[in-house]
């Protein structure tokens, strides 16, 4: 966000320069009571606010109302050895996962992961766990099954058949809960919840297949192959799967 209004209060003025044009009046004549706009002197509605913002939109010139912020975070820059505190609020979160590893053929099927992320202060639950139910199936994907193959600067597998995501029935159990620490440099006392879900997932997924198996593979993705090659010895686990050659 940009500009230095502090929050919404330059947005009134912005609502009367407006309506004052259409009502031929004076701004400071307006004012705000009730979901309408009315006149100061005697309280009368002239229009609803709601409808008189819409209308906005669709008159042959039109006019947004809009105000902007800025926000700096306290933090330290970094310095030369990239060293330094570069955030006001850093996200919290750890993860459980659970699977089954077919020693057969290497198929890894992930059940349930039970997570716990400190957000600061919840404001939306049902779009906070839809961030979290996100990353948890992108770093699912990234665990599982998504390899991008780059040979001599050509993408060998640039399409959904050979580029393989995780699909609805593959989606595991998930078990969420959210830490409540109100940050203070947070609005409201919430912090971001955007990366945190998705980076726990490789490194757990990788320590509960060694937990089933005893072999810790530790080159992502852990593909059918890898998995049956680190388990019966055919192959180093940290040999890579793509090639990108310079």
């Amino acid at each position: 966000m940009f500009g230095a209004a502090p929050n919404a209060v330059d947005a009134p003025e912005k609502i009367f320069a407006a309506a004052a044009r259409r009502f031929e009046c004076q701004p400071e004549d307006l004012d705000l009571k009730g979901g309408h706009i009315v006149r100061k002197a005697g309280g009368d509605a002239l229009i609803d606010l709601a409808r008189f913002l819409r209308s906005l939109h669709f008159n042959d010139r039109a006019e947004l109302v809009m105000t902007t912020f800025y926000y700096e975070p306290p933090s330290v820059h970094q310095d030369k050895a990239y060293k330094g505190d570069v955030s006001a609020a850093y996200a919290w979160a750890t993860q459980v996962v659970e699977v089954e590893v077919d020693t057969e053929t290497g198929v890894v099927r992930m059940l349930k992961v039970t997570g716990a992320h400190d957000v600061g202060r919840v404001l939306n639950r049902l779009g906070i766990e839809g961030q979290i139910e996100g990353g948890i199936v992108m770093g699912q994907g990234y665990a599982l099954t998504e390899n991008l193959i780059v040979d001599h600067g050509v993408v060998r597998n640039p399409n959904f058949r050979d580029y393989k995501l995780v699909t609805a029935p593959e989606i595991p159990e998930m078990d969420i809960s959210f830490v409540e620490t109100m940050d203070g440099e947070g609005p409201q006392g919430a912090k971001g919840v955007g990366e945190a879900p998705a980076i726990c997932i490789a490194a757990a997924t990788a320590s509960a297949i060694e937990n089933a198996t005893g072999v810790r593979i530790t080159s992502l993705p852990f593909t059918p192959e890898r998995v049956y090659r680190a388990l019966h010895g055919a192959l180093p686990a940290l040999q890579p799967v793509s090639r990108t050659t310079p």
